[in-house]
């Protein structure tokens, strides 16, 4: 659900929610400025968020006038890909506190994660990966 158009956001604040089922997620805004348009089409198909995030499954559009200095709070390129690594590496970790130990083979984690591994808590995962 993310904010009507016309309405600021504020980067760093939880502007928009994610749904799913009857699990809802804060998520935080990583910019600031003026709502122009939100996606008619992930009312109805909120999956195209997660499959097509930069094509059909963006979710809004925003103007700012703050976006050249906000962008400094952002991470980008290495710091971001370094980032990303130390999550994964911290979603194992708390899969294996749930599950057991995870094979040694380097495999993959695959999609919806919460869906196979629901002990895992939904409100413990967005907390954690959401900052919220």
């Amino acid at each position: 659900e993310s904010p009507l158009v016309g309405k600021e956001i504020r980067q760093g604040r939880a502007d928009t929610r994610a749904f799913r089922k009857e699990q809802t997620a804060k998520v935080l805004s990583p910019v600031s400025g003026v709502v122009t348009s939100i996606n008619p089409r992930l009312r109805t198909k909120g999956g195209l968020a997660n499959d097509a995030p930069f094509s059909e499954g963006w979710i809004m559009r925003v103007h700012s006038d703050t976006l050249r200095d906000e962008l400094k709070e952002l991470m980008i390129n290495t710091e971001s890909s370094d980032f990303m690594d130390e999550e994964v590496e911290r979603l194992y970790q708390l899969i294996e506190e749930v599950s057991g130990p995870l094979p040694a083979d380097g495999g993959y984690l695959g999609n919806d994660i919460y869906g196979k591994i629901p002990q895992l808590g939904w409100e413990r995962l967005t907390n954690i990966f959401l900052d919220t």
